[in-house]
């Protein structure tokens, strides 16, 4: 360190450091006035800062700037003298309280030594902002409190307490807080994007944290209860509510772009080394589409609270439960949740990746440190797949921000899904206002308000303690409690059930009818079941056209009488003069019907015999051998083979072309030494096991 410059500072050498620290010094360098008429009184310039510093015995502090002038500025030599003068008096008395009298002498309106050292008395030992929120964050949160507070709401204290705009307040004594100050954040924070949202939000938390340390903890922080300042403060915004409507389309295209990107990243994401949805993730997203349930309580189900209705157990029924704690408004909620998708749901669950034996139906493959935990998805990772699938989480547009700050012509490799398939942006929360409408349009709005309301009220305790000695006896005392609870007097049990099925059905529907995966497999499954019955009919349709043959005279002969029949009478009618027109007009249709009838069996046969042969299949060996053969319905399941069928009768095609024409469109083997109907590696069933 270079030694100081002993001189009586003046306005000169001030103007001359300043000028060193806007030019800059390198790291080795440094400068420095000494003042004769204030020992220990120094004016330093190092790097970009010019400062004032006091040396007094062993103890070195800074106690004001020239430069810049943004924090704690002292521009004028006299009043660095006074207050180093001030500050000596607090370092012979408590060097502890230095600081204190420095924050009240900064933060005054008026720089004023004397009333600083007065007042900063009441700081010396008083708590910060952030630990006066610790404190009511431990306090509302023991079991005991008359305020308690959930997760979600601690996770948002501490959020606002992180936020750059607030880190200087939040390591300020609480009692030095000022009206002023709270303007000025808000001022930054309206400079953000989403300020109006993240102002309402500080303001509400700091003024919790203010009262809360005023009301109960006065003694550590100094704040008068009988001067609730902070009261006066507001947000000075209007946040304009979020009605985003998406259709039943909207949640159902989402689920299957997000099933797509389970076993492969999303576009521009290669490098992150991992696929693009986790598959426990995804299960919770399906889970708060069928139940409608909000997030933080959703993802938050567990396998102990999700069981088959005792008074329903033949039916499929199951019931969610959820204890007070997990709920918005501390009231437990039983949801009764229908077959179809218990079986939809199950399936899924048990195809996902779990660890070891967790609680959760929604267990969290992430890991706490270095330590494997037990816990449930996080409540916002079900909304962040939509975000991904449409680029708005906040990795992604951070990077693009960067990126384009740098090159503006810089293409960003990543890709809107949802707008690429015409999907209107939504969040899970959007999901309650969908359900509102399909229980509407079912004619029951009033299982809607059951299924949303949470209004069940629990009587025992039934909050989650995992200590029983006796698990299995413990599970089975609280399936029959909260059996108890849902089947209560004014639980709604069967209006939640009508719409959920309404609902569930609705979702699962259009599921099935969207799904490329599901219609896959509904065909893979159509020709396992009917392609059997086409290769077997192959098989004994020569039998049946024969047997058909023979009864052709007979039908030709019936139609030649029936013609003469139909004939005679039209001819009667016609010379009569009491019948009216459209009767003879009858007549004649029908004699027409008889012609073409009998031309049919004379000229075209094959329809004849093309219908007689699949009525009598039953009397071929194929058909005696297999009486499902016999009963499978050709004219629904089966309408083009039936088309197929009829052109090999007609003589369009021989055996051999008809055999390698099915070949080709069904992957038929008719070779004599087959031992399957299928060609090697084309059986759908061997394709379906794969799916599943």
């Amino acid at each position: 360190m270079a030694p100081a410059i002993s001189v009586e500072i003046e306005k000169k050498h001030i103007d001359e450091a300043v000028e060193r620290a806007k030019a800059g010094l390198s790291k080795s360098e440094s400068y420095y006035y000494g003042d004769r008429l204030t020992p220990g009184l120094q004016l330093r310039v190092q790097g970009r800062q010019a400062f004032w510093a006091l040396k007094y015995f062993n103890f070195t502090k800074v106690i004001g700037y020239t430069y810049p002038a943004e924090d704690r500025h002292l521009p004028s030599v006299t009043a660095a003298r006074k207050l180093a003068a001030a500050c000596k008096d607090i370092l012979d008395d408590d060097p502890k309280m230095l600081e204190p009298m420095l924050v009240k002498y900064y933060g005054g309106a008026v720089r004023d030594v004397k009333k600083a050292k007065k007042e900063m008395v009441a700081v010396s030992s008083g708590w910060t902002v952030q630990e006066t929120a610790e404190a009511m964050i431990e306090a509302r949160t023991k079991p005991d409190t008359d305020q308690p507070i959930k997760a979600n709401t601690i996770a948002q204290f501490r959020l606002t307490l992180r936020r750059p705009q607030v880190a200087g307040l939040a390591k300020k004594p609480i009692a030095d807080v000022t009206k002023a100050d709270l303007d000025a954040i808000k001022r930054e924070m309206d400079k953000h994007p989403g300020g109006a949202s993240m102002i309402k939000k500080f303001v509400s938390d700091i003024r919790s944290i203010l009262t809360w340390g005023a009301t109960h903890a006065s003694d550590t922080t100094g704040l008068d209860p009988s001067n609730i300042w902070w009261e006066l403060v507001k947000s000075g915004k209007k946040t304009k509510a979020i009605t985003r409507n998406p259709t039943i389309d909207d949640l159902i295209k989402t689920l299957i772009l997000a099933e797509e990107y389970v076993s492969k990243p999303l576009p521009g994401r290669f490098s992150e080394g991992k696929y693009g949805v986790g598959d426990n993730v995804l299960n919770s997203l399906w889970w708060l589409v069928l139940s409608a349930q909000r997030a933080t309580a959703g993802t938050r189900l567990r396998l102990v609270d999700f069981f088959p209705d005792p008074k329903r157990l033949e039916s499929g029924w199951y019931l969610a439960f959820w204890a007070e704690a997990d709920m918005k408004n501390s009231t437990a909620f039983v949801l009764p949740v229908p077959p179809r998708a218990v079986q939809f749901l199950q399936e899924r669950l048990a195809k996902a990746k779990r660890r070891g034996d967790s609680q959760w139906c929604f267990p969290s493959s992430q890991e706490q440190g270095t330590v494997e935990a037990d816990i449930p998805v996080d409540r916002n990772s079900p909304g962040g797949i939509i975000e991904r699938l449409a680029v708005r989480d906040n990795p992604s547009r951070k990077k693009i921000e960067r990126e384009l700050k740098k090159n503006k012509k810089w293409e960003s490799p990543y890709r809107d899904l949802l707008s690429e398939n015409g999907v209107m942006y939504w969040s899970p929360h959007d999901i309650r206002r969908a359900l509102t409408e399909v229980a509407e349009d079912h004619g029951i709005p009033g299982g809607a308000s059951a299924v949303l309301a949470h209004e069940v009220k629990l009587s025992d305790d039934l909050l989650w303690v995992d200590n029983a000695r006796n698990r299995e006896q413990a599970d089975a005392l609280r399936v029959a409690r909260v059996t108890k609870l849902a089947y209560g007097a004014g639980q709604f049990i069967p209006l939640k059930s009508k719409a959920m099925v309404a609902w569930t059905d609705t979702i699962l529907d259009r599921y099935e009818e969207l799904s490329p995966r599901v219609q896959a497999i509904r065909a893979l499954e159509r020709r396992a079941r009917i392609e059997p019955y086409i290769y077997k009919d192959v098989g004994a349709i020569d039998q049946a056209v024969a047997l058909a043959r023979e009864r052709l005279p007979a039908e030709i002969e019936a139609a030649r009488d029936q013609l003469v029949i139909a004939t005679e009478t039209y001819n009667e009618m016609a010379a009569r003069s009491d019948v009216k027109l459209h009767h003879i007009g009858e007549a004649k249709q029908r004699k027409a019907d008889a012609e073409e009838a009998l031309r049919l069996l004379l000229e075209e046969p094959h329809h004849f015999l093309a219908d007689q042969s699949l009525a009598i299949r039953g009397q071929t060996l194929p058909g005696i051998m297999r009486p499902d053969y016999v009963a499978f319905d050709f004219k629904l399941e089966a309408p083009e083979y039936l088309e197929d069928r009829k052109r090999y009768i007609s003589g369009e095609m021989s055996m051999q072309e008809f055999k390698a024409y099915l070949t080709a469109k069904h992957d038929f083997d008719f070779t004599l030494s087959a031992d399957n109907l299928y060609l090697p590696g084309k059986d759908p069933r061997d394709a379906l096991q794969q799916a599943a």
